[in-house]
């Protein structure tokens, strides 16, 4: 063991000093420029997120929240979504449209999408970008021997790119798939990214095993196609990144980028303030340092707040036999006595100062069948009588120190692990004298944050923990798929680490990713979260406040969609005088 270590629409926040940009286009050449109206100011943009990230390729599995910033810089997609959540033409000229000879469906449900290259694209390193890399990387993401490393969507409903001429690559699909026309436009490991042919290809021919998977490409020698090129990797200090003049739609205005890891959100926050970091994202600082930023920086006009509930933090309960020490926890009535023991109330109001609201789902309070989905689950409010019914019923008596204790004697004294520093250490707390109060004898572990890059300890915590999912519906499924459980086999890649699996839940997830009509996906997303909270796969606590801080000298950040990046726009991000 480790050493002790409002309705929603109204936390859509702007607590700002001075306005956000326009909206712009991705690309970094949108129309809401104003080059002429001034010099550009040539100064390298500092950029603090709170870990060191793993894996610059988008479909890796592994490292998502903690590298979205760095992999944004270094990559670009068919598509991307907008702050409004809208699909834009990123590497291709225009999007396919259904029912057009660029989206071909077929009466057996087979589908032809095709997608229209912009000219003259090339890799990081000047080689050219060709249809060739498409088919490479299908052929990567699909493999028996590699494909566990990767996201499956969408891949996993496709045939082999098609080059129907040099810029014109045709996807046979060989089912529905409802955002053929955004492939790439969350910016999360649902991407159809191309891979460097001339880099990895003579190694994954070779030897797929530990030499491809450990091929420097992957971090420190990454060569992407996005607005940054990655220039210097100082382990454990920095990533420096400079402008890419062939970044599709255009040169990044900010000239070079320097990224830098700052675990503990109060040293981020004092970095602010010196003016040595001028953003902060990726969890770099939380919502208590973003609220003594907007009254540092309210008198001054010193810079902007955006806050914002794109995430929604919930506990997880460790199903893998492998890792669970505490075996009535796979008894769903203990499961739901721990729900109905957790105070969600006195949560929020310690680590947002009240500022959040409770969530009984994981899915986002603006998806238009929210009200819908909330009556059709089960829930689980704060009641301690009901949990005492509850393990009573799974044969728990409280012994004479208030504290339950099974038929045989055994206690119940699960481990609760977080990782240390600000705001996970302080749920915790808060979390396991709930729990006590209650007679559940939970044992608290604070691992150093350190570890917290370490996908084999996250995957192995031997009882409960609280992890953390953004908003976008493919993004909470990660949390739930049972081929997202992290495995030796697939190198600990995956973020269902509380290891749930459900056929019924996989079942609907592939009639959501097959089914063309709107309103049946809906229907099966709730559908899916019926499952997952009538068996307690997860405990859903509260609407995490993200904060993402920036000067008043930088311009272009902005809130945004659940299924957008953060940084969708950070070509357009410019310093003003």
């Amino acid at each position: 063991m480790y050493a002790s270590r409002l309705s929603i629409c109204s936390l859509i926040l702007l607590l700002a000093a001075c306005a956000p940009s326009p909206t712009a286009t991705p690309g970094g050449s949108g129309n809401n420029r104003s080059d002429s109206a001034a010099p550009a100011i040539n100064r390298t943009l500092v950029m603090a997120v709170k870990l060191e990230p793993v894996g610059m390729a988008t479909k890796l599995l592994v490292g998502q929240n903690n590298t979205r910033s760095a992999r944004r810089l270094g990559n670009a997609s068919l598509a991307i979504n907008d702050d409004k959540g809208q699909p834009r033409p990123y590497q291709v000229e225009k999007l396919p449209e259904i029912n057009t000879d660029s989206w071909k469906i077929f009466p057996d449900g087979r589908m032809e999408v095709t997608y229209l290259l912009r000219p003259g694209m090339t890799w990081h390193d000047g080689t050219p970008l060709s249809i060739a890399d498409f088919q490479f990387a299908w052929r990567v993401y699909t493999d028996p021997e590699t494909k566990l490393l990767f996201g499956p969507t969408p891949q996993d409903l496709m045939d082999e790119p098609v080059a129907v001429d040099e810029r014109t690559m045709m996807i046979p699909y060989k089912a529905l798939y409802p955002d053929a026309h955004s492939v790439g436009g969350t910016g999360a490991n649902d991407d159809f990214s191309p891979l460097p042919r001339h880099i990895l290809e003579q190694q994954f021919l070779t030897d797929k095993g530990d030499p491809f998977v450990n091929h420097p490409y992957w971090n420190q020698a990454f060569v992407g196609t996005g607005p940054y090129r990655l220039e210097r990797w100082d382990p454990g200090t920095l990533m420096q990144f400079k402008a890419f003049d062939g970044n599709p739609g255009g040169k990044a205005r900010i000239d070079s980028v320097v990224l830098r890891w700052i675990e503990d959100p109060n040293t981020a926050l004092a970095n602010l303030l010196s003016g040595e970091v001028q953003v902060a994202v990726n969890d770099a600082i939380r919502f208590q340092q973003g609220s003594i930023l907007k009254q540092q920086w309210g008198a001054t006009n010193g810079g902007s707040v955006l806050i914002s509930a794109r995430e929604s933090r919930f506990v997880q309960i460790q199903f893998s036999p492998q890792f669970n020490q505490t075996k009535s926890l796979l008894d769903v009535r203990v499961r739901r006595a721990l729900a109905n023991s957790l105070d969600k109330n006195a949560i929020i109001e310690g680590v947002l100062n009240g500022e959040g609201t409770v969530a009984d789902t994981l899915m986002s309070p603006q998806m238009p069948y929210y009200q819908k989905l909330l009556d059709g689950i089960p829930k689980y409010p704060y009641d301690v009588a009901r949990a005492e019914q509850l393990m009573g019923e799974a044969g728990f008596t409280k012994g004479p120190q208030g504290m339950y204790v099974g038929a045989s004697g055994e206690k119940f004294d699960p481990e609760f692990r977080a990782f240390g520093g600000g705001q996970e250490e302080t749920e915790l707390a808060i979390m396991v004298d709930n729990l006590r109060r209650a007679g559940m004898d939970v044992v608290s572990n604070v691992v150093p944050a350190v570890y917290s890059r370490d996908v084999q300890i996250r995957a192995s915590f031997p009882g409960l923990t609280a992890n953390v999912t953004q908003l976008s519906e493919r993004t909470v499924f990660t949390k739930l798929e049972s081929y997202n459980i992290p495995l030796e086999s697939n190198r600990w890649a995956g973020f269902n680490r509380g290891a749930w699996a459900n056929a019924e839940f996989d079942r609907l997830e592939m009639v959501f990713n097959t089914t063309l009509d709107r309103a049946a996906r809906d229907d099966a997303v709730i559908a899916m979260m019926k499952v997952v909270h009538d068996d307690v796969g997860v405990i859903p606590l509260y609407y995490n406040l993200d904060s993402v801080a920036h000067v008043a000298a930088l311009q272009g950040p902005t809130t945004a969609a659940p299924d957008t990046a953060r940084d969708w726009n950070v070509p357009d991000w410019h310093w003003v005088q």
